[in-house]
């Protein structure tokens, strides 16, 4: 073996110890604390850009559908917290029309859930499914014909707090 060699393994050898330890390090970010790339700079701006499109786009079929302007007359009298930043909208059709509104706020979801289950009681809406998940929690509510989900956790996004409102 040459010097030349020995050389070329030790670059190898090294280079080899730069990618496992890049690889930890991400692996790491990701798996324990959640890292969400949306968060860093290159992502966050196309993120935004994004939300915005899709919630402009988003408008402009409320105002053009009158289904979609009853549902979002629905999810903007659900009580948001003082804190909250709307992140975005968005619609779709599964199974009827949906549309989505999320937000980003501080506040529990304990001291949210208390809010939101005297307006749905106050209003008529009678509580079809609670659901407590590790990552998240959902609260579903329904009334003649429709349904909203108040989602909390586990949303990515920027949002950790979304409420869907749709046809049922």
């Amino acid at each position: 073996m040459t010097e030349i060699d020995v050389v070329e393994d030790r670059s190898a050898a090294i280079v080899f110890r730069i990618h496992q330890a890049l690889f930890l390090v991400l692996t790491s970010c990701i798996v324990l604390t959640s890292c969400n790339l949306r968060d860093t700079p290159v992502f966050r701006s196309l993120a935004e850009a994004s939300d915005k499109e899709r919630t402009q786009q988003t408008e402009e079929a409320i105002r053009n559908d009158p289904e979609l302007q009853k549902l979002n007359e629905i999810c903007e009298s659900i009580p948001r917290p003082r804190d909250s930043s709307l992140v975005g909208k968005s619609r779709g059709e599964s199974n009827g029309k949906a549309l989505w509104l999320y937000f980003q706020t501080e506040v529990s979801f304990e001291d949210l859930e208390k809010v939101w289950s005297s307006y749905f009681s106050e209003n008529g809406w009678q509580v079809a499914d609670r659901e407590y998940a590790i990552v998240g929690r959902t609260l579903t509510v329904q009334k003649e014909g429709y349904s909203i989900d108040v989602q909390y956790g586990g949303l990515g996004s920027g949002a950790n707090l979304a409420y869907t409102c749709k046809q049922s």
